[in-house]
Protein backbone atom coordinates (compact mmCIF):
# COMPACT_ATOMS: atom_id res chain seq x y z
CA UNK A 1 0.00 0.00 0.00
CA UNK A 2 1.22 3.48 -0.85
CA UNK A 3 2.30 5.55 2.15
CA UNK A 4 2.84 9.31 2.20
CA UNK A 5 4.30 11.43 4.97
CA UNK A 6 2.62 14.82 5.33
CA UNK A 7 4.65 17.34 7.30
CA UNK A 8 3.06 20.42 8.83
CA UNK A 9 5.63 23.21 9.03
CA UNK A 10 4.99 26.37 11.10
CA UNK A 11 6.46 29.31 9.21
CA UNK A 12 7.04 31.78 12.05
CA UNK A 13 10.77 31.90 12.88
CA UNK A 14 12.80 33.90 15.33
CA UNK A 15 15.84 35.81 14.07
CA UNK A 16 18.34 33.01 14.81
CA UNK A 17 16.18 30.37 13.13
CA UNK A 18 15.61 32.58 10.11
CA UNK A 19 19.35 33.12 9.55
CA UNK A 20 19.99 29.39 9.88
CA UNK A 21 17.14 28.56 7.49
CA UNK A 22 18.48 31.04 4.92
CA UNK A 23 21.79 29.17 4.95
CA UNK A 24 19.98 26.10 3.60
CA UNK A 25 18.72 27.90 0.48
CA UNK A 26 20.52 28.18 -2.83
CA UNK A 27 21.25 31.48 -4.57
CA UNK A 28 18.15 31.28 -6.75
CA UNK A 29 15.93 30.86 -3.70
CA UNK A 30 17.67 33.70 -1.88
CA UNK A 31 17.09 35.94 -4.89
CA UNK A 32 13.41 34.99 -4.81
CA UNK A 33 13.30 35.95 -1.13
CA UNK A 34 14.91 39.32 -1.88
CA UNK A 35 12.22 40.10 -4.46
CA UNK A 36 9.38 39.56 -1.98
CA UNK A 37 8.11 42.84 -0.56
CA UNK A 38 6.50 41.84 2.71
CA UNK A 39 8.70 40.55 5.55
CA UNK A 40 6.07 37.90 6.39
CA UNK A 41 6.26 36.57 2.81
CA UNK A 42 10.06 36.46 2.95
CA UNK A 43 9.96 34.51 6.22
CA UNK A 44 7.29 32.11 4.95
CA UNK A 45 9.17 31.32 1.73
CA UNK A 46 12.45 30.86 3.60
CA UNK A 47 10.96 28.58 6.23
CA UNK A 48 8.94 26.45 3.81
CA UNK A 49 11.79 25.85 1.38
CA UNK A 50 14.36 25.29 4.12
CA UNK A 51 12.11 22.66 5.72
CA UNK A 52 11.67 20.93 2.36
CA UNK A 53 15.43 20.88 1.88
CA UNK A 54 15.91 19.53 5.39
CA UNK A 55 13.50 16.66 4.84
CA UNK A 56 14.89 15.72 1.44
CA UNK A 57 18.49 16.04 2.61
CA UNK A 58 17.85 13.58 5.44
CA UNK A 59 16.66 11.02 2.89
CA UNK A 60 19.52 11.67 0.48
CA UNK A 61 22.23 11.73 3.16
CA UNK A 62 23.19 15.15 1.84
CA UNK A 63 23.53 18.64 3.27
CA UNK A 64 20.39 20.74 2.64
CA UNK A 65 22.24 23.56 0.85
CA UNK A 66 23.85 21.08 -1.57
CA UNK A 67 20.58 19.71 -2.96
CA UNK A 68 20.01 20.51 -6.64
CA UNK A 69 16.53 20.85 -8.09
CA UNK A 70 15.20 20.61 -11.62
CA UNK A 71 11.79 21.22 -13.20
CA UNK A 72 9.50 18.75 -14.90
CA UNK A 73 7.82 19.49 -18.25
CA UNK A 74 5.18 21.73 -16.62
CA UNK A 75 7.54 23.17 -14.01
CA UNK A 76 6.90 20.72 -11.17
CA UNK A 77 9.99 20.77 -8.92
CA UNK A 78 12.00 17.58 -8.58
CA UNK A 79 15.46 16.62 -7.45
CA UNK A 80 17.98 16.88 -10.26
CA UNK A 81 18.46 13.23 -11.28
CA UNK A 82 22.01 13.88 -12.45
CA UNK A 83 23.01 14.94 -8.92
CA UNK A 84 20.62 12.83 -6.85
CA UNK A 85 19.75 9.39 -8.25
CA UNK A 86 17.14 8.83 -5.53
CA UNK A 87 13.75 9.27 -7.23
CA UNK A 88 11.99 10.90 -4.28
CA UNK A 89 8.41 12.10 -4.77
CA UNK A 90 7.56 15.32 -2.95
CA UNK A 91 5.44 18.44 -3.12
CA UNK A 92 5.13 21.65 -1.12
CA UNK A 93 2.38 24.17 -0.47
CA UNK A 94 2.28 27.11 1.91
CA UNK A 95 -0.35 29.65 2.87
CA UNK A 96 -0.33 32.19 5.66
CA UNK A 97 1.77 30.92 8.56
CA UNK A 98 1.61 27.25 7.56
CA UNK A 99 3.18 24.89 5.04
CA UNK A 100 2.42 21.28 4.16
CA UNK A 101 5.02 19.01 2.58
CA UNK A 102 4.16 15.64 1.05
CA UNK A 103 6.89 12.99 0.88
CA UNK A 104 6.00 9.87 -1.06
CA UNK A 105 7.45 6.60 0.17
CA UNK A 106 7.19 5.01 -3.30
CA UNK A 107 9.55 6.46 -5.88
CA UNK A 108 7.18 6.07 -8.83
CA UNK A 109 3.91 7.28 -7.25
CA UNK A 110 3.54 11.04 -7.90
CA UNK A 111 2.05 13.20 -5.16
CA UNK A 112 0.65 16.72 -5.02
CA UNK A 113 -0.44 18.82 -2.06
CA UNK A 114 -2.26 22.10 -1.60
CA UNK A 115 -3.18 24.27 1.36
CA UNK A 116 -5.23 27.45 1.83
CA UNK A 117 -5.69 29.08 5.22
CA UNK A 118 -9.26 30.09 6.05
CA UNK A 119 -8.45 33.40 7.74
CA UNK A 120 -10.07 35.53 5.01
CA UNK A 121 -11.97 32.81 3.19
CA UNK A 122 -15.38 34.50 3.19
CA UNK A 123 -13.98 37.64 1.52
CA UNK A 124 -12.06 35.76 -1.17
CA UNK A 125 -14.10 32.61 -1.86
CA UNK A 126 -16.09 34.20 -4.70
CA UNK A 127 -12.84 34.92 -6.57
CA UNK A 128 -12.36 31.18 -7.07
CA UNK A 129 -15.60 30.58 -8.99
CA UNK A 130 -13.85 30.67 -12.39
CA UNK A 131 -12.09 27.37 -11.64
CA UNK A 132 -15.32 25.54 -10.74
CA UNK A 133 -17.30 23.41 -13.17
CA UNK A 134 -21.11 23.91 -13.36
CA UNK A 135 -21.92 21.08 -10.94
CA UNK A 136 -19.50 22.47 -8.35
CA UNK A 137 -20.95 25.97 -8.69
CA UNK A 138 -24.44 24.58 -8.16
CA UNK A 139 -23.42 22.65 -5.05
CA UNK A 140 -21.60 25.61 -3.54
CA UNK A 141 -24.39 28.10 -4.32
CA UNK A 142 -26.85 25.98 -2.32
CA UNK A 143 -24.82 26.41 0.89
CA UNK A 144 -24.84 29.16 3.51
CA UNK A 145 -22.25 31.94 3.20
CA UNK A 146 -19.94 30.35 5.77
CA UNK A 147 -20.33 26.91 4.21
CA UNK A 148 -19.68 28.33 0.72
CA UNK A 149 -16.31 29.71 1.79
CA UNK A 150 -15.07 26.37 3.12
CA UNK A 151 -16.51 24.42 0.18
CA UNK A 152 -14.87 26.81 -2.28
CA UNK A 153 -11.49 26.40 -0.66
CA UNK A 154 -11.92 22.64 -0.55
CA UNK A 155 -12.75 22.63 -4.24
CA UNK A 156 -9.74 24.79 -5.10
CA UNK A 157 -7.19 22.86 -3.03
CA UNK A 158 -8.38 19.49 -4.34
CA UNK A 159 -8.09 20.56 -7.96
CA UNK A 160 -4.71 22.16 -7.32
CA UNK A 161 -3.40 19.03 -5.57
CA UNK A 162 -4.40 16.83 -8.53
CA UNK A 163 -2.89 19.22 -11.08
CA UNK A 164 0.35 19.40 -9.11
CA UNK A 165 0.55 15.63 -8.67
CA UNK A 166 -0.05 15.04 -12.37
CA UNK A 167 2.66 17.57 -13.20
CA UNK A 168 0.25 19.56 -15.38
CA UNK A 169 -0.04 22.76 -13.40
CA UNK A 170 -2.55 25.16 -14.89
CA UNK A 171 -1.69 24.05 -18.38
CA UNK A 172 -4.84 22.00 -17.74
CA UNK A 173 -8.02 24.06 -17.40
CA UNK A 174 -9.31 23.47 -13.82
CA UNK A 175 -12.93 23.48 -14.96
CA UNK A 176 -12.26 20.18 -16.77
CA UNK A 177 -11.94 18.51 -13.36
CA UNK A 178 -14.84 17.86 -11.02
CA UNK A 179 -14.10 17.26 -7.34
CA UNK A 180 -16.19 16.82 -4.21
CA UNK A 181 -16.95 19.91 -2.12
CA UNK A 182 -17.85 18.19 1.16
CA UNK A 183 -15.71 16.70 3.93
CA UNK A 184 -14.62 13.65 1.89
CA UNK A 185 -12.09 14.48 -0.83
CA UNK A 186 -12.69 12.78 -4.19
CA UNK A 187 -11.82 13.37 -7.82
CA UNK A 188 -15.20 12.67 -9.41
CA UNK A 189 -14.60 13.26 -13.10
CA UNK A 190 -12.14 14.62 -15.64
CA UNK A 191 -12.79 15.86 -19.16
CA UNK A 192 -9.10 16.32 -19.85
CA UNK A 193 -7.27 13.50 -21.66
CA UNK A 194 -4.12 13.99 -19.58
CA UNK A 195 -5.91 13.17 -16.32
CA UNK A 196 -7.90 9.97 -15.82
CA UNK A 197 -10.11 10.44 -12.76
CA UNK A 198 -9.91 6.72 -11.98
CA UNK A 199 -6.11 6.87 -11.82
CA UNK A 200 -5.88 9.41 -8.98
CA UNK A 201 -6.91 9.54 -5.33
CA UNK A 202 -7.54 12.47 -3.02
CA UNK A 203 -7.23 12.71 0.76
CA UNK A 204 -8.63 15.62 2.77
CA UNK A 205 -6.10 17.43 4.96
CA UNK A 206 -8.56 20.00 6.36
CA UNK A 207 -7.93 21.34 9.84
CA UNK A 208 -11.20 22.73 11.18
CA UNK A 209 -11.15 26.50 11.54
CA UNK A 210 -7.59 26.79 10.23
CA UNK A 211 -7.20 25.59 6.64
CA UNK A 212 -8.51 23.55 3.75
CA UNK A 213 -5.98 21.13 2.35
CA UNK A 214 -5.73 18.13 0.07
CA UNK A 215 -3.26 15.44 -0.92
CA UNK A 216 -3.41 13.80 -4.35
CA UNK A 217 -1.60 10.61 -5.28
CA UNK A 218 -1.54 8.24 -8.22
CA UNK A 219 -3.42 5.00 -7.66
CA UNK A 220 -5.40 3.98 -4.56
CA UNK A 221 -5.73 6.37 -1.63
CA UNK A 222 -2.45 6.38 0.31
CA UNK A 223 -1.99 5.85 4.00
CA UNK A 224 -1.08 9.26 5.40
CA UNK A 225 1.43 9.59 8.23
CA UNK A 226 1.07 13.05 9.78
CA UNK A 227 4.25 14.69 11.06
CA UNK A 228 4.89 18.00 12.86
CA UNK A 229 8.08 19.86 11.98
CA UNK A 230 9.85 21.30 15.04
CA UNK A 231 12.55 23.84 14.25
CA UNK A 232 14.20 23.24 17.61
CA UNK A 233 14.91 19.59 16.75
CA UNK A 234 17.16 20.41 13.79
CA UNK A 235 20.78 20.75 14.89
CA UNK A 236 21.68 23.38 12.30
CA UNK A 237 19.01 25.66 13.75
CA UNK A 238 20.01 25.24 17.39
Amino acid sequence: MNRVEVWHVPLALDAVQCRAAEAWLDEGERERVRRLVRPSDRMAYTAAHAALRGLLAARCSERPARLCFASGPAGKPQLDPTAHPQALQFNLSHSGAHALIALGMHAHVPVGIDLEVLENAQEHAAELSDVFCPQERQEIAALTAAERALASYRCWTRKEAVLKAAGCGFQVEPTTLRVSTGPEARLLASEHPAIDAAAWSLVSLDRAGHWAGALAAAGPAPVVAWREWNWGNWEVLA
